[in-house]
């Protein structure tokens, strides 16, 4: 049973990660940076890669489990990357040049 415990580390982290790499993504919301997009995207991968690693060793539920959940919290990471460069970056700079210059 201990074999079977060690050898699902890799499929776990990935699952954790997983998680990680969704629920980090919204903080960009409330931040308006790009620090937690590119967080999440970063926890996705390095995620992904866990649950791939797991799933050659031995194939197990949480490890494509995990591999579902990274690929989504890297899209959604992506998704949120484009809309703040794309759509809010404008904006800030529009209101950075409002500013009166010292």
């Amino acid at each position: 049973m201990a074999e079977k415990k060690s050898g699902e580390k890799k499929g776990n982290i990935g699952f954790i990660l997983g998680i990680l790499s969704i629920l980090i993504i919204p903080l960009y919301l409330i931040v308006l940076f790009f620090g937690p997009s590119v967080s999440g995207i970063i926890i996705g991968i390095v995620g992904l890669t866990f649950g791939i690693l797991q799933q050659k060793e031995r194939k197990t539920k949480r490890g494509k489990i995990g591999i579902v959940l990274n690929i989504i919290g890297i899209i959604i990471g992506i998704i949120g990357l484009i809309i703040v460069v794309h759509v809010l970056m404008p904006i800030i700079e529009q209101q950075m040049q409002s500013f009166p210059t010292a």
